[in-house]
């Protein structure tokens, strides 16, 4: 048996910009040098100007901002990760089809049947979703 391949389906949304492909999915992970740049990474779009204003070195540093800053925003982040479930559920699914279908064409004449995929998740202990049960914990403005 030969070495195995791996093929990345990765999504990424960067700096406000939309979620977009990541990477190359044509090409194999397995075979490419390890710390090196890579070809295989897809370059992203330019970020929209309305966007660029939002970086933190054009934030106006008062104490609206200290307080905004310091204040818990645990409930946010959680809610911001459960509106994500939905999208990623169908980007799993549409990656799911569109790589089984290249595997199809590429080792099987194109039938489909050939190929089962695996869910291949982490230990529920592990899921982002899981990071979030942490104490409470007051903030000190000291």
């Amino acid at each position: 048996r030969g070495r195995p391949e791996i093929y990345a389906y990765a999504n990424c949304a960067v700096n406000y910009r939309q979620m977009l492909p990541y990477n190359n999915r044509s090409v194999d992970m397995a075979s490419q040098p390890l710390w090196e740049h890579h070809d295989w990474m897809l370059p992203f779009e330019p970020m929209p100007e309305e966007f660029k204003a939002q970086y933190p070195w054009n934030w106006k540093f008062d104490s609206e901002w200290r307080k905004n800053i310091t204040r818990n925003v645990r409930r946010e982040v959680k809610e911001h990760y459960k509106s994500r479930i939905g999208r990623n559920e169908l980007l799993t699914e549409q990656h799911n089809e569109e790589f089984t279908q290249w595997v199809a064409d590429r080792y099987f004449n194109g039938n489909t049947s050939m190929i089962q995929l695996e869910d291949l998740r982490p230990p529920k202990h592990k899921r982002i979703q899981e990071y979030f049960k942490a104490p409470k914990t007051k903030i000190s403005n000291a």
